[in-house]
């Protein structure tokens, strides 16, 4: 039986089946797998601790870089 109410509570995860989720640690560790296909989302939701935030955006920015994808914008 699956709910809508996300496990970690937080309601912006509202909807998210989290048995079809995996936590970024898991990914980097090689515990679990990212996407598998071009089909599926990925959606990162900030739990509050920095180092997973700097984690993953170095992740995007690198992957970014490799792809030679996004904009560079001076602020």
């Amino acid at each position: 039986m699956h709910s809508n109410r996300p496990r970690s509570g937080s309601c912006e995860l509202a909807g998210f089946d989290p048995d079809f989720g995996t936590e970024l640690g898991a990914m980097l560790l090689d515990r679990a797998p990212g996407r598998v296909s071009d089909q599926q989302i990925t959606t990162y939701k900030a739990m509050g601790i920095a180092m997973e935030d700097m984690v993953a955006a170095d992740l995007v920015y690198r992957c970014a870089r490799r792809l030679r994808k996004g904009k560079l914008i001076v602020l």
